[in-house]
């Protein structure tokens, strides 16, 4: 009995050794003690364990041994799992809400897409910067990456709903931090604003996907004042407003409506539709900024053509056309979105006499204007009939882009941090 616990006693003091042997070593893999290496030479646990080896060997090989069983708690492990922390935390609290948005019916989703079809393989410089890569985009060697990923570093948040409209949006950035990017969101920078682009997943569309992808868009970039929904869309032709293929339309408030209606959202009546609801205007910042565009096009200042050709230029997909004006129109007034694709000449015309005159009809805004304080910027690539085709989608979404590119380029990023945040407006904190 007496030998068996003496035995017993041995074990532990042998178990113990080797813990603090053990704990010894990791903190002389995290820089933590600096005087293992002359405790271990007289550690005669260490060389028990070991049998054969002489000191220098031991502590080489208790390395490489620490390093196999723990490689997360090495300095190179340490670095490591702090520079992918902040990256996989958006991408993994993103499929948690929105689902599966890499694969949809068995296809990839539209932020995969692009990468392929688009040649969106590195970050973009300066629209001056020269074409060094065969696709016509800037080489990744002239990106300058951030200091750190902070998620209350970005101010303004991009929405679009087609892989045309998301590679038009990346093209028309001034720099893409590709470096934090994921299958979620894409960061970048235009006139000094960090920005946030997000696209909705490949095969959902409509004004309850937009809601949910803006307001986990408010969540988790805190710092967004608002945000710009830039895309397509499909023009009422007709009367005094001179709709006409690849020109941009921009919510404005007017009338009883708030620059966006929803057409499809109220009550059926005996004989007749009541329409219900109400959608909230834009943010005075961007009704202010509106006001300074439309001042500069007066004066002739107006950039957007020269945007949508630097926007052409680098990147195939996107081609002038003969039929298109040199310099688009922008128009400013209602916008009608809905869940329903318009593809009738009579019905287009039904709808927009009911709401007192649409300039076009598109099928995300109506879900943002009350959850997100935004803008809607649409380029017109059909007119919402029986002739509705895919041919001029990319041209409309460049322009699209243009148009929010020259918009952001006259507010000042001071006046955008003055601003109530989005999550605030839509909280009720103020």
């Amino acid at each position: 009995m007496r030998r068996s616990l003496g035995s017993a006693s041995r074990r532990i003091r042998h178990r113990c050794w080797a813990g603090k042997s053990s704990a010894r070593d990791y903190r002389n893999q995290t820089g933590e003690n600096e005087e293992y290496h002359q405790n271990d030479d007289t550690n005669p646990v260490h060389r028990s364990l070991n049998p054969g080896k002489v000191p220098g060997e031991l502590r080489a090989h208790d390395r490489q041994c620490q390093k196999h069983r723990f490689p997360r708690y090495t300095k190179e492990g340490i670095q490591k799992e702090k520079g992918l922390q902040n990256r996989n935390r958006l991408s993994d609290e993103s499929k948690s809400d929105i689902g599966q948005s890499a694969h949809v019916d068995g296809k990839v989703s539209s932020a995969l897409e692009l990468e392929l079809d688009y040649g969106l393989n590195g970050a973009e410089e300066n629209d001056n910067t020269d074409d060094k890569a065969s696709n016509g985009l800037p080489s990744q060697s002239n990106s300058r990456p951030l200091d750190g990923y902070d998620p209350h570093e970005y101010s303004v948040g991009l929405i679009c709903a087609l892989p045309d409209e998301y590679a038009a949006i990346r093209l028309a950035l001034d720099q893409e931090y590709s470096e934090f990017g994921n299958e979620c969101y894409r960061f970048g920078r235009i006139s000094g604003h960090k920005v946030v682009i997000a696209c909705l997943p490949a095969g959902r569309y409509g004004t309850n996907t937009s809601a949910v992808v803006a307001t986990r868009m408010s969540q988790q970039f805190p710092s967004i004042q608002f945000g710009l929904l830039v895309g397509i869309g499909g023009g009422v032709p007709g009367g005094d407003n001179d709709v006409c293929l690849g020109d941009v339309v921009v919510s404005q408030p007017g009338g009883i409506h708030g620059g966006v209606v929803q057409y499809d959202q109220g009550k059926f009546l005996e004989g007749c539709f009541e329409r219900t609801g109400d959608l909230q205007p834009p943010p005075d910042v961007l009704l202010h900024a509106l006001n300074t565009v439309m001042s500069n096009h007066f004066m002739g200042i107006n950039n957007v053509s020269s945007i949508i050709q630097s926007i052409c230029r680098r990147s195939a997909r996107f081609m002038l056309d003969d039929r298109l004006r040199s310099n688009p129109k922008v128009h400013y007034g209602t916008i009608a979105s809905g869940n329903a694709v318009i593809k009738d000449a009579a019905t287009r015309d039904y709808i927009s006499n009911t709401l007192g005159g649409v300039l076009c009809f598109e099928m995300e805004a109506a879900g943002l204007m009350n959850n997100f304080p935004c803008l809607v910027i649409r380029g017109v690539c059909d007119f919402a009939d029986e002739y509705k085709d895919k041919v001029l989608q990319p041209y409309a979404a460049a322009a699209a882009a243009a148009y929010a590119k020259e918009l952001l380029s006259v507010i000042r990023p001071a006046d955008v941090a003055a601003t109530k945040s989005a999550l605030q407006v839509t909280s009720g904190r103020y």
